[in-house]
């Protein structure tokens, strides 16, 4: 880990360092810590830091810095302001872990910074999902809570916030087997050991080295001097890494007295062919990426004043060519081994993708098998609900004809009075015959398009009607003192009836509850008396009645002799009796559906 060791060092350092600030601190656009400099950001006490780059004071009687440039472009801020010490070094461990995002579902997002602060998020926000397998390659411990540098990004994760967990500890071990294990680099083998022999014997070299494991082979030649003549000691060695395809070729001159005086040659990604060329002339080929000097043509001058003005000469340009390609040949190393790295962070990135696409695939479908699951159980409870409320009927009243043409198992209220039948659905249309009150059938139909629809109805005797809109709004006329406390002091309202006197009424609230006034005194003993909840009441011009409770048993009353038949004959075929509506003139409709099952319970 690095540490600056005095705030006076003259060194600029560049790496990923982490600082922990000991006040609250405004960031500075520039390295400074004046106040002009501030930007409205601002990092709080105690809060962590990400920083790439220390940058030393040179003003040898300044005591502020080194100034620290936050990541991903933040600004920068101090470690130093006027001698005092402002922000804090944090050990930063190196190493490889594996974590499972889990975090209730929601996944987790990248911080610019070891925090937890939902402002420092990446734009655009980088987020993994649950389930997704994250590596980090930098972690440190802060306050309980580790935080996680994820390789192949600048960005962090947290593995707890609040106590609660959004990261967990993976073994290694577990991914290996199931596959998932970060991406290694496979490197094209650019040569074959075998042909690169062959060619080096075909031009008489000697193998002196092999190194299976870094894919590297070595051949010298003797009587390889630029003259044709044999030489006291190896002067060419040629060294060929056949899995990079990268070839060095070493020449020593026999005509220089410094033992050091040699020519190093590089090739990189050679083929067999330019291969052929470098062993069969070695100093005269232009194969190379990086030349040295090499001899002039022929033999050279051997006088005593010559050869020392040419060794000396030759010496000093032989020690400043190789120092001169040994600096190309590290720039060249550093650009390979960033090409590499590029490639495999190209190759993680590509593993991240497929994993986040897979385990977007898996949400997506997770998503809509729970829509599917809604969906089907609304549509149960829907069907449930019909075979409730009865999904046939028997009808008897005027426009007999038209009511059983409306008639469907979604009507959810059914009201008669007069000679008219009303009808409302489950998705708040409503149907009609004619007698309809004139103030309710203005009500329904001056609303507009984007208007709530009705969600309860009831018309009676004497011109009475109610309704309630979905937007919790409800009307009424005709209705007596009594109606209009009840229906003002309920919230909830599920049903309605009229009986024959003006001042009878029934409201069933959506909790069971119940209010009435002037029922048939038959009816009010079995409301009194009964333990159990009322489900469906109706009440009718004559003074017939019908209620059923929860449990599905039901009575009625005060009916006419041709109902009574009827009753009587769908409960032989096996029916049973769910709901009732009564008219003017012995005119009913009679609602009803399967017996027993799960239809007798809400």
């Amino acid at each position: 880990m690095y540490k600056l060791e005095d705030v006076n060092a003259k060194t600029d350092v560049e790496g990923l360092f982490v600082y922990r600030a000991r006040r609250a601190l405004y960031v500075r656009r520039l390295p400074a810590i004046t106040d002009d400099s501030r930007t409205p950001k601002a990092v709080n006490k105690n809060e962590l830091v990400a920083v790439d780059k220390c940058l030393a004071n040179k003003d040898p009687q300044s005591n502020d810095g080194p100034f620290l440039r936050l990541t991903c472009g933040g600004g920068w801020l101090f470690e130093y302001k006027r001698g005092e010490q402002e922000m804090f070094q944090v050990r930063v461990k190196d190493g490889l872990w594996a974590y499972t995002v889990d975090n209730q579902g929601v996944g987790l997002s990248l911080r610019q910074h070891p925090s937890h602060r939902s402002d420092l998020r990446f734009e655009p926000e980088r987020r993994f999902h649950d389930g997704c397998v994250v590596w980090a390659d930098k972690k440190l411990i802060h306050e309980g809570v580790t935080f996680l540098r994820i390789q192949g990004t600048d960005g962090w994760l947290f593995d707890k916030r609040d106590d609660v967990h959004t990261l967990v500890r993976v073994d290694k071990r577990i991914l290996e087997k199931e596959g998932c294990t970060p991406f290694i680099l496979t490197v094209k083998q650019y040569l074959s050991v075998d042909e690169v022999r062959a060619l080096a014997t075909d031009h008489g070299y000697i193998e002196v080295h092999h190194d299976e494991a870094v894919q590297a082979v070595g051949f010298v030649k003797e009587n390889a001097t630029p003259t044709g003549e044999k030489a006291s000691t190896p002067v060419v060695r040629i060294d060929i890494y056949y899995g990079t395809g990268t070839v060095r070729t070493v020449l020593h001159h026999p005509y220089h007295h410094a033992s050091e005086d040699t020519t190093n040659l590089y090739k990189m990604d050679c083929t067999l062919t330019e291969l052929w060329d470098i062993m069969a002339n070695p100093y005269t080929t232009d194969k190379w990426h990086y030349k040295g000097w090499k001899l002039e043509e022929g033999k050279p001058d051997t006088t005593e004043s010559k050869k020392k003005e040419t060794t000396g000469k030759e010496a000093l340009l032989s020690e400043e060519t190789m120092l001169r390609k040994a600096c190309c040949d590290l720039d060249d190393k550093i650009k390979f081994f960033c090409e590499q790295r590029d490639g495999v962070l190209a190759g993680i990135r590509a593993i991240e993708s497929k994993r986040e696409d897979y385990m977007q695939r898996r949400y997506d479908s997770a998503q809509e098998r729970e829509r599917a699951r809604a969906e089907q159980a609304e549509k149960d409870h829907a069907e449930n609900m019909r075979k409730r409320r009865g999904d046939n009927a028997t009808i008897f009243c005027n426009h007999a004809d038209v009511v059983t043409e409306n008639f469907e198992p979604s009507v959810v209220y059914m009201a008669m009075a007069g000679t008219s039948t009303l009808l409302l659905y489950e998705n708040g249309n409503w149907s009609y015959t004619a007698g309809l009150p004139s103030p309710l059938h203005k009500r329904l139909y001056k609303r507009s398009v984007s208007d709530p629809l009705p969600k309860v109805v009831a018309i009676g005797p004497h011109h009475r009607y109610f309704v309630e809109f979905a937007d919790g709004k409800t009307y009424w006329e005709g209705l007596s003192k009594q109606f209009d406390e009840a229906a003002k002091s309920t919230n909830n309202i599920a049903k309605v009836a009229f009986g024959a006197l003006e001042t009878s009424f029934f409201l069933l609230e959506a909790n069971g509850a119940t209010q009435y006034c002037d029922l048939p005194d038959a009816l009010t003993d079995h409301l009194k008396t009964s333990y159990k909840k009322v489900h469906h009441l109706s009440l009718g011009p004559a003074g017939e009645w019908y209620v059923s409770w929860k449990d599905g048993s039901w009575r009625c009353d005060n009916i006419s002799t041709h109902m009574t038949e009827k009753i009587n004959k769908l409960q032989k075929k096996g029916w049973h009796i769910r709901d009732m509506a009564f008219g003017e003139g012995a005119t009913y409709v009679i609602r009803y559906g399967m017996v027993g099952g799960k239809y007798l319970q809400d």
